[in-house]
């Protein structure tokens, strides 16, 4: 078999041949190479877009976080002071009406009783207030008067 093969290369042809092969293979191995670094850059270059985008992302989250805590923040603030203005203006109202002229002078039941049913109206504001318990309804011109041993009549 050995002595078939030096025969065959024995021959110019043959040898040009075989040479042509040789730079093809090395050839086709030079472009594999190539590809596969390419392919290699590529992937890395993906990879690193990807992180940035990430981190971008990551960035933008962190900042909507952070101004969702300020308005938040501001928020409760805000209410705090509302709270606080209604009850100063509470307690002034309440001063006010204590130590007006005629503040200790009975009221009259069925004054009470409208002046309640009007604040009563008010569903939002006194409509948790025992007071109000079946007070709403028609208008309080309209009321029949005042029973003796009525809650509202009393106040």
């Amino acid at each position: 078999m050995s002595a078939l093969i030096l025969t065959w290369l024995a021959k110019p042809a043959n040898l040009a041949k075989l040479a042509a092969g040789a730079a093809l293979a090395a050839l086709l191995a030079f472009i594999g190479v190539q590809t596969l670094e390419l392919n290699s850059a590529k992937a890395a270059l993906a990879k690193a877009q990807a992180k940035a985008a990430l981190a971008g992302d990551q960035l933008i989250i962190a900042s909507g976080q952070a101004a969702a805590q300020q308005s938040a923040a501001a928020t409760a603030a805000s209410g705090a002071q509302h709270a606080a203005v209604d009850i100063t203006l509470h307690q002034e109202n309440a001063d006010a009406i204590q130590h007006a002229p005629g503040a200790a002078a009975p009221i009259d039941p069925a004054l009470n009783r409208v002046g309640l049913r009007g604040m009563c109206r008010y569903a939002d504001l006194y409509g948790a207030d025992p007071a109000c318990a079946g007070l709403r309804g028609d208008h309080p011109a309209q009321l029949p008067p005042a029973r003796a041993g009525d809650p509202a009549a009393s106040r």
